[in-house]
């Protein structure tokens, strides 16, 4: 033992220094590094947080953009059909006038072919022709009929191609 004192006491100051100089290299070099690191780190963090925050409000902008567009876009379809609805009935109810109209002339022309006057000054004209002003009405009904027709067809095809092309595709 006494041979383990007196090496101890030849190299004490030694180790007391070595001892002195790691504890201050630790503390002088190694914490306010560490400090640094760690400060380094929670700006690091900051920045993802804010790219992540940036990132996740411009994808909610561009969902709402185009949820907007679709609405917008859906909106624009409603009012297209209802106007091809309204413009198909309107020309149906055309149709349906220019029918009645064209029967009613075709019963008065019948009717003045096969009837006796109601003066009885005038003879009778029986197999006569009719008046050309009642032909000419006659035939321009048949004309504006059909005329409504051909209108009405393709007025149908129109919309049978334009209605699902205004249908917006999820």
């Amino acid at each position: 033992m006494s041979l383990l004192f007196s090496i101890l006491k030849l190299i004490w100051p030694y180790v007391l220094c070595a001892i002195v100089a790691g504890y201050l290299t630790h503390r002088v070099i190694d914490v306010p590094r560490y400090a640094a690191l760690q400060t380094s780190l929670a700006s690091y963090k900051a920045q993802e947080a804010d790219k992540g925050a940036a990132a996740q409000k411009a994808a909610v902008a561009a969902l709402q953009a185009q949820i907007n567009s679709r609405l917008a876009t859906e909106a624009n379809n409603g009012k297209v059909i209802a106007q091809l609805q309204d413009e198909r009935d309107g020309a149906i109810a055309d149709r349906d006038f220019a029918r009645r109209l064209l029967s009613a002339a075709q019963a008065q022309s019948a009717a003045g072919r096969d009837s006796v006057p109601a003066t009885g000054h005038q003879p009778a004209a029986s197999g006569a022709a009719p008046a050309p002003g009642d032909r000419s009405l006659v035939a321009d009904l048949g004309d504006a009929a059909g005329e409504a027709r051909t209108c009405l067809e393709r007025y149908s095809a129109l919309e049978a191609q334009l209605i699902p092309q205004l249908k917006v595709k999820p």
